[in-house]
């Protein structure tokens, strides 16, 4: 059983631990996107929608290097304060090489919250592609022949 400052908690195993750092990847991405947001609402980081051409391209750039880097702090933020969330531990590679363990962990952590952004951002520029092609035009003549007794 692992202890986080005194308080008890019960061992992860394979599954636990991947619903926990599916979980955990996604309230690291909902948090840079809310920092994000912010400070795009303030004007600190360009819009890159409001851009166009190079300057578009400058602001994608600095928007993604941005989300890199507040993620990175927060996951290592989160796998110093949860010792226990390790992938090689869970899947039973106990090892003499913890650090190699967190960095694992730090990599598909920050891999998911990637990967969880881009697929937010896909639903909605898929239906916004999906509007902008022409609708299916049938011409013809219908006969709707109603033999009810």
């Amino acid at each position: 059983m692992a202890t986080i400052k005194g308080v008890n908690l019960m061992k992860l195993d394979g599954i636990s631990t991947t619903a926990l750092i599916a979980l955990a990847a996604f309230a690291v991405d909902r948090i840079v996107s809310a920092l994000l947001f912010t400070l795009l609402y303030i004007h600190v980081l360009a819009d890159p929608d409001a851009k166009s051409g190079s300057d578009q391209i400058a602001a994608a750039r600095t928007y993604k290097l941005a989300y890199f880097i507040a993620s990175l702090i927060l996951v290592v933020l989160l796998l110093q304060s949860f010792s226990s969330i390790r992938i090689l531990a869970a899947m039973g590679l106990r090892g003499d090489a913890p650090l190699l363990d967190e960095i694992l962990t730090g990599i598909v952590l920050l891999g998911g919250t990637e990967r969880l952004g881009e697929w937010m951002k896909s639903d909605g520029a898929e239906s916004g592609a999906a509007s902008t092609e022409q609708p299916i035009q049938v011409t013809g003549k219908l006969t709707l022949d109603d033999k009810r007794p």
